[in-house]
């Protein structure tokens, strides 16, 4: 591990010189996370980062006692070699999430500030007499722009979960989905920039307007999901130990009592035991991961799926994209308040005006990122409650959160920033405490 860092360090001597210069000594510590980033792009590199086989880890944790669970100090539970480089994990995935976006913000500004969002405009107009196709084409032009800037970033990070050995993706795979991905955003990037455009010259009150559309819209989303989702699901014969348990808390609480237990096939593109809450009343479903299934112990496994129907029965799918919808409103609004005060180019209009406003929603869409935070790690942290409290197994609660520590690279207790502004669960170290009813280690 030692060797693996000091050869990245040494290739990256040249290319951290060259910063401190154009940084400062002061801004050179902060980038210098980035640049072993670019150097984690060499293959050689990333086998250093895969610790331990998955494997490894399921058996470590599937010994773990009851007693151990319930009474043992959190930070003795986890595996400490893998928290120490869980905080790298999330240093890295972090610092490039921030990257990624501010590169976008800046993109779309300097594509307005500079005129050339108003010369595509004109060469759009000379060439095309629809103004709907106009407005298409240049949303769709924006969208390849903020896609073709975080390309690179998205890599990285593609890199860093294969070199962690989170995920198996390949880069051709990973690339095959970009594409579709990028086709896709375009297309509805075009189609917003039609919509948005069009309500601004005929409704004065156009955004109470896209507030409706927006909502409405993730709410059939949010519906209509399962019936177009590109997982892989099977039908799957589980033991009495795990459905009657689920049926227990269905009976008794009126959890999603129609929803199917279905296997998720996921063994190829990830080595995580994950679950999740799928659609919403008649296409709800509660997905089992195949890692999942095939190495936690029954128990663990009925804990995780009365969990995910306390979910279900909550609608905290969509619930979630209800209030993720709400605070992209709030930055919207906060956008077009700010984007008015700032004088116009002489060869602005309401088209070419819309990267400004874009780019001013990344801006507040990042400021408002605690209370989306916020409100994902309340409606865990309630699911957790209710599933423990109608399975009396608080022990099982405890050895998934020990799984998600060591699998997934996860900290026991972040700090408070990364808390505040990334967290969308509660620090697991919290949850552990709350299935104890012990003090919580992350105060």
């Amino acid at each position: 591990m030692r060797f693996f860092r000091r050869m990245i360090e040494e290739r990256t001597t040249r290319t951290l010189s060259v910063i401190r210069r154009c940084l400062g000594m002061g801004a050179a510590h902060a980038w210098m996370h980035l640049v072993v980033l670019v150097a984690l792009s060499v293959p050689l590199a990333l086998p250093s980062l895969a610790l331990a086989a998955p494997t490894s880890v399921d058996s470590r944790v599937n010994i773990l006692s009851a007693q151990e669970l319930l009474h043992g100090n959190p930070h003795n539970l986890v595996n400490q070699r893998r928290q120490r480089m869980a905080d790298v994990h999330m240093e890295y995935t972090r610092t490039l999430s921030l990257v990624g976006t501010i590169l976008q913000i800046f993109a779309l500004l300097l594509f307005w500030r500079s005129g050339r969002a108003a010369r595509l405009r004109d060469a759009l107009r000379r060439r095309i007499r629809s103004p709907a196709l106009v407005r298409f084409l240049f949303g769709m032009a924006c969208a390849a722009i903020v896609q073709f800037v975080s390309f690179p970033v998205l890599e990285l990070e593609r890199r860093v979960f294969v070199g962690f050995g989170i995920s198996s993706l390949t880069f051709d795979a990973w690339w095959r989905e970009r594409v579709v991905s990028f086709v896709c955003t375009m297309l509805l990037a075009g189609a917003a920039t039609t919509l948005v455009v069009a309500l601004v010259e005929r409704v004065r009150l156009w955004y109470v307007f896209l507030a409706v559309i927006l909502f409405s819209a993730i709410a059939a989303s949010t519906v209509l999901g399962p019936l177009f989702s590109s997982d892989r699901t099977a039908s799957v014969i589980l033991p009495p130990s795990i459905v009657l348990p689920v049926a227990k808390i269905e009976r008794g609480t009126g959890f999603c009592s129609d929803a199917p237990l279905l296997r998720w096939e996921i063994a190829d593109r990830t080595a995580i035991a994950r679950a999740k809450t799928d659609g919403f009343g008649a296409t709800a479903r509660i997905l089992l991961g195949s890692r999942l299934l095939d190495s936690a112990p029954t128990d663990e496994v009925a804990y995780v799926a009365a969990r995910e129907s306390a979910r279900c029965a909550n609608g905290d799918g969509m619930r979630t994209a209800l209030f993720s919808t709400f605070v992209l409103v709030l930055a919207i609004l906060g956008a077009v308040l700010v984007a008015d005060r700032i004088p116009f180019r002489f060869d602005d209009d309401a088209l070419a005006r819309l990267t400004l406003v874009a780019a001013l929603i990344g801006v507040f869409q990042l400021a408002l990122a605690p209370l989306d935070a916020a409100y994902d790690r309340r409606l865990i942290a309630r699911a957790d409650a209710v599933a423990i409290a109608t399975s009396h197994d608080p022990a099982s609660a405890v050895r998934d959160f020990v799984r998600i520590a060591d699998e997934q690279f996860v900290p026991l207790c972040p700090s408070q920033p990364e808390r505040l502004f990334f967290y969308h669960m509660p620090p697991l170290g919290t949850r552990i405490a709350a299935a104890t009813g012990r003090p919580d280690p992350c105060h």
